[in-house]
């Protein structure tokens, strides 16, 4: 573009200019899924032991997919922000739910604890029995509920230095941006920790691999037997 000559029509600037951000995005990309690939299969591998020593091919090019998915989501997230601060867009007439997205995702997600409001639904217990209950409860929920947030960290752990090193631009984000980025991240997270349950379920469970590439519906009635066994035989599965 530096060593075109002036004078040039500025459709064909323009058009030049469009073509040079493509080719820019389209290397971004491929950096964030050669770079995150290697980290995130080893994070799936941890946190979801019974994957390990898998080497099937569906199930080799599933992992690709559901890395490469975390790669896409967040290269559109850069491509988009990058265009939203070049073209000064208002974010809040762009996202006409944006109060929506600010509330969902504006803060850490917290436990669903049980309180003092849900008493109807348990009318077997009596006052003491209820009072009992919802302690023993809330502190099964919390643990829980803080196993997973340590997860989801380790998670943006991993990508978040990917995604800003590459896109520094990203670090000017107004405080409406970072809510949009926060969507992006946490709902890329979400997507990929069902995926890598669902799969370690199959692999677990020893079900043919080809159960991979099927929703859940085509083996739920296999994947409800097995539960069973292994209820009536005392085993207990590890935090999801």
């Amino acid at each position: 573009m530096d060593n075109l000559p002036p004078g040039l029509p500025k459709k064909l600037l323009d058009l030049l200019d469009r073509a040079g951000r493509v080719l820019y995005f389209g290397e971004v990309l491929h950096y964030f899924r050669d770079t995150l690939y290697p980290k995130l299969q080893e994070l799936m591998l941890s946190q979801y032991p019974f994957m390990q020593g898998h080497t099937h091919p569906i199930f080799k090019e599933y992992c690709t997919d559901i890395h490469n998915c975390v790669a896409y989501d967040m290269y559109c997230f850069a491509m988009h922000t990058e265009e939203d601060m070049r073209l000064k867009i208002n974010l809040r007439e762009k996202y006409t739910y944006f109060e929506e997205i600010k509330k969902f995702y504006g803060s850490p997600e917290k436990a669903k604890l049980i309180t003092l409001g849900d008493r109807d639904i348990y009318r077997s217990y009596n006052d003491a029995e209820f009072e009992k209950m919802m302690q023993e409860e809330n502190i099964e929920i919390e643990r829980i509920h803080n196993f997973r947030q340590e997860r989801m960290k380790q998670f943006y752990d991993i990508v978040q230095p990917v995604l800003f090193e590459t896109c520094p631009w990203l670090m000017n984000m107004d405080p409406d941006s970072w809510i949009i980025y926060a969507r992006y991240i946490r709902d890329a997270y979400h997507i990929w920790e069902n995926e890598s349950f669902r799969v370690e379920e199959i692999l677990r469970f020893g079900l043919p691999y080809e159960y991979i590439n099927k929703g859940y519906r085509h083996y739920m009635e296999e994947l409800a037997l097995k539960y069973s066994e292994e209820d009536a035989a005392g085993l207990e599965y590890p935090l999801r």
